[in-house]
């Protein structure tokens, strides 16, 4: 319970003192002098005296200026073309049983979509052989492809890029 008053009147007081409330010029001058801090040049052996630090940052926040801008140069986004060449299939199902597989494929062939089965090894689960649609040239015909799965057979189909 002690720990938590501690850390509450900590922020407090840091609220207090970032915002200049805790203690007045006068009573930081007073302090600096006491502790001998006052704003004089540091000299160092064989070099020149440092100015004195100063926290420029807080000149601006204090009066309210609004902080610079980076100029940065425009990132060149790349045209739809570029984005959407490419070979894209969609996936339907994804079957532990090859049995099942062909027979979702076939009835997807004889409704004349392009349907094939993929063969693959997933880590941790094993063979399972992936009912995919396509290719398809463009994003474009991948998505209106996953709509009409999705709306007349009620898959859970999505987009995924052809391998090669």
């Amino acid at each position: 319970m002690f720990s938590i008053f501690l850390i509450c009147w900590a922020f407090v007081l840091g609220i207090w003192v970032g915002q200049g409330k805790l203690a007045t010029e006068e009573q930081l001058a007073l302090w600096q002098s006491w502790m001998g801090k006052q704003n004089k040049p540091v000299k160092t052996a064989g070099t020149e005296p440092l100015p004195p630090r100063t926290l420029s940052f807080y000149d601006g926040v204090a009066a309210g200026t609004p902080p610079k801008k980076e100029t940065t140069k425009p990132v060149k986004k790349p045209s739809s073309e570029k984005q959407n060449k490419g070979q894209y299939t969609v996936q339907v199902a994804s079957m532990k049983e090859p049995a099942q597989a062909l027979s979702l494929a076939r009835k997807l062939k004889e409704a004349g979509h392009p349907a094939y089965i993929k063969k693959t090894m997933v880590k941790g689960v094993g063979l399972r052989y992936r009912v995919r649609v396509g290719p398809f040239d463009t994003l474009d015909l991948a998505q209106s492809s996953v709509a009409r799965m999705k709306h007349k057979y009620k898959f859970a189909a999505f987009i995924t890029r052809k391998e090669k």
